[in-house]
């Protein structure tokens, strides 16, 4: 059977280990001074990167996914992956809801946006995320910075959102759908990072970073 991709087998290895990095946004900025003063560039909207950790495995099954990233050819294919620390919304944790959203406005600048096609009642909350597919093909992982619930018809008010969309001025339809679970970015490995680790002889994890892709 063909490997395809993105591959959206990689995260169910990983695990809750202590030193696991969570997903972070990471700017992409400069800073340049003068005589008289520091000026800031900003090169474009931030990208996720995380740091992530495999459960303990056992030494066959670490061959196996050490062989799984492998398969990624370094950063030339791409894989899926999210914060493990909130696969739902936190006021819908149980993931009972209809994951129907779709994205109804944009405002200029893109730092903003509205949904609909939610229950009503659905509240996205502050570090919720969630993903949707531009009309080119690019995957967007975006997080809310502020609190909402949808009213009757199921829109939201304009909430906060980060990072910035990439194309603000993308043209809206409900074919646009705007998914809460489980919500994941596509990302590339970052050079070198692998470093597989083995435990007393009998198990072992599987340490590697990523870096959002677009």
């Amino acid at each position: 059977m063909a490997v395809t991709y993105p591959r959206t087998d990689i995260m169910a290895y990983c695990g809750y280990q202590p030193d696991a990095v969570p997903l972070r946004l990471q700017s992409r900025q400069e800073m340049s001074r003068t005589a008289r003063a520091t000026y800031g560039k900003d090169l474009g909207p931030a990208v996720w990167f995380g740091e992530f950790v495999t459960q303990p495995l056992t030494l066959d099954d670490a061959v196996d996914f050490e062989a799984i990233l492998n398969s990624l050819d370094g950063v030339i294919r791409q894989f899926e992956a999210g914060d493990l620390r909130r696969p739902y919304p936190k006021a819908h944790a149980s993931g009972a809801f209809n994951d129907t959203a779709f994205l109804s406005d944009v405002q200029a600048g893109g730092g903003a946006i509205k949904i609909n096609g939610t229950d009503i009642g659905f509240t996205v909350s502050r570090g919720d995320y969630f993903e949707f597919d531009y009309p080119n093909g690019v995957r967007a992982l975006h997080q809310a910075m502020e609190t909402v619930t949808s009213v009757s018809g199921g829109e939201t008010a304009f909430f906060e959102v980060r990072p910035h969309l990439i194309m603000p001025d993308v043209a809206l339809s409900p074919s646009i759908g705007v998914r809460f679970k489980n919500p994941m970015g596509l990302f590339n490995l970052v050079p070198g990072s692998v470093q597989p680790q083995m435990s007393g002889g009998l198990h072992g994890v599987v340490r590697f970073q990523a870096a959002q892709a677009f």
